[in-house]
């Protein structure tokens, strides 16, 4: 199908007198991808066969013929981990057991499980500590469906950072939290950002309770876990907008994250803080000083809260206009990006691991960010062709460094399009603060005097409609 797609590429393009140098250059793309694509060797994402489509008016057969591929090729995956799945169980279950938990049913949203939680145990009665769970999740669901979670989930928050602070922990099965996180860790690219903070915040209010009845040496190990924890809601948070409680939150993680005395899970914490202090109507002063913290925390070694500090630092420099400074960051983050274990290197879609495409693309936000728009060019090509499927908005926020990139180039029609169609290849759930304060950035870029060209207001409109401005 690959084939196919790309022929119907090479066909349209001929039929319009274009090389494919030429809709490299309109597409804002490189003529080696385009011959890829045409010969079936590379698709691309949404983002390009949208502008092609407008490019060669190929009556939708293109944009259609890429959305059939993708979802024949979701398709293929889901058969090919139900085919897995059967395959591991087929001696333990029944057939009609198979069958039942492959039901659709059984995977509907995790919050039918939160919800049953909620209804209480099937027999016997409530503990205290089963109605405690009981009170701080119902508050959560009400909140988090609301969209004002603040209260709740500070609820949740104070819970933990008292005992991780102030008790004698116990003898528990740390592993598991460990594990806990571990998932978490994974799911933050593949969850909403709703979805995800219902899930934890039951998850926290269980550590919470743990850590509670907890005595003996263990206090540090599950201190690590709720750390980990918390910062992934706070990101969630920053996510959604919701920033005054997620400073709170980041306060919680930074706490647990001293009291576990894991020198990496103390920089990570703030690191990530730092990173998202970007997007939080913070001073760059105050990003760059939390990222100096997690570079001091590190003592001269490699973690990768290190390298994600030091792309802080690089970021936080461009938004301040040091182009020196930002440059010496990125050559310090490339020094300890040698120096990261493959087993961090790796993109398995872990928060907690520093593939290379993220240096690319912090290498994309910084010089798109000082105006230079060659390097710029380079590394958003790294970063998009090193970019996985399930990373939707990380692959739309570069292609909005290149949207800003085409608009600071005098490219104004050309880059409000760009930006426009990489929000909407996004699903609304995917439209977060992270995305659209970029695509606010581009659109800043516009000269005020432009600000009334109708591929102007079209993205305005757009970013208007993606919600308020977070306070």
């Amino acid at each position: 199908m690959k084939r196919a797609l790309g022929g119907a590429l090479a066909r349209w393009r001929r039929a319009r007198g274009l090389t494919q140098d030429d809709v490299a250059r309109r597409v804002h793309s490189t003529r080696s991808t385009v011959a890829n694509v045409e010969c079936g060797r590379q698709v691309v994402d949404r983002v390009f066969w949208a502008q092609c489509e407008s490019l060669l008016a190929a009556g939708g057969e293109l944009i259609a013929g890429y959305d059939d591929y993708r979802s024949l090729e979701v398709q293929f995956r889901r058969d090919k981990a139900e085919a897995a799945r059967q395959a591991r169980w087929a001696g333990v279950l029944d057939p009609a057991t198979l069958t039942e938990t492959a039901s659709p049913r059984v995977f509907r949203d995790h919050e039918e499980a939160l919800l049953a939680e909620l209804r209480g145990p099937t027999g016997g009665e409530w503990t205290e500590g089963d109605m405690r769970r009981r009170i701080v999740l119902q508050h959560a669901l009400i909140a988090l469906s609301a969209g004002v979670a603040g209260p709740a989930l500070d609820s949740i928050r104070a819970g933990l950072a008292s005992p991780v602070l102030g008790q004698e922990p116990a003898d528990v099965d740390v592993a598991e939290w460990e594990e806990v996180a571990e998932e978490y860790g994974r799911g933050y690219y593949s969850m909403t950002p709703v979805s995800l903070m219902l899930h934890l915040a039951a998850d926290v209010a269980d550590l919470q309770q743990t850590i509670e009845a907890s005595r003996g040496s263990r206090r540090a190990d599950l201190s690590r876990a709720g750390a980990r924890l918390a910062a992934i809601m706070a990101m969630s948070l920053v996510k959604t907008g919701q920033f005054q409680t997620a400073r709170r939150w980041w306060r919680t993680s930074r706490a647990a994250a001293d009291a576990s005395g894991d020198p990496a899970v103390r920089v990570w914490v703030r690191s990530q803080d730092a990173v998202h202090a970007l997007y939080q109507h913070r001073s760059t002063r105050a990003a760059m000083d939390r990222a100096g913290e997690a570079v001091a925390i590190s003592g001269g070694r490699a973690y990768p809260g290190t390298a994600e500090a030091l792309g802080a630092c690089a970021q936080a420099s461009a938004l301040a206009g040091d182009a020196s400074g930002a440059q010496g960051y990125i050559d310090l983050l490339t020094d300890v990006f040698d120096k990261l274990p493959d087993s961090v290197t790796a993109d398995t879609g872990n928060i907690y691991h520093w593939p290379q495409r993220r240096l690319w693309h912090t290498a994309s936000y910084v010089h798109s960010h000082l105006g230079r728009s060659l390097d710029a060019q380079r590394a958003q090509e790294q970063a998009l062709s090193s970019m996985p499927d399930w990373a939707p908005a990380a692959r739309a926020q570069v292609h909005l460094h290149s949207a800003m990139c085409l608009i600071r180039d005098g490219h104004l029609d050309d880059g409000a399009n760009h930006a426009r169609q990489a929000i909407t290849a996004l699903p609304e759930s995917r439209r977060t603060t992270l995305v659209v304060h970029l695509a606010r950035a581009a659109l800043d870029a516009v000269p005020h005097s432009e600000q009334h060209r109708p591929a102007v207001t079209d993205l305005r409109e757009l970013i208007t409609a993606c919600g308020p401005v977070p306070q």
